[in-house]
């Protein structure tokens, strides 16, 4: 058991997807986008000395082809349980991935 819970929404959301390609990177963003057209997921936006170095455009503006930014780092939450998935590439290496946010000792993410 990895400690994840899930609700009717999230349940089918991929927890991890490592990607290896422009095309696989594509079409990860276009799922996540209907996903968000579905209100299974909400952009979570990086708050206030989050620590990044740098702003990034909304994911909505996001090119689903490219060109991209060097480095991408998304955050969306489940629409009914908050959990936390993130989605995350170095295009400038080759390098991405789609994870669901390990959960906190503490955090519920259970719908009543």
């Amino acid at each position: 058991m990895n400690g994840w819970t899930s609700c009717p929404v999230c349940l089918n959301i991929p927890r991890r997807e490592e990607i290896s390609n422009p095309k696989q990177l594509t079409a990860v963003i276009e799922r996540t986008r209907r996903y968000l057209a579905e209100n299974k997921l909400r952009e979570v936006a990086h708050p206030q000395g989050s620590g990044l170095p740098w702003t990034q455009a909304a994911f909505d503006v996001l090119p689903a082809n490219g060109p991209w930014d060097d480095i991408l780092l998304y955050r969306f939450s489940c629409s009914r349980c908050g959990a936390l998935f993130d989605l995350h590439a170095d295009t400038y290496h080759g390098r991405a991935g789609w994870e669901r946010a390990p959960e906190r000792r503490g955090d519920s993410h259970q719908c009543p």
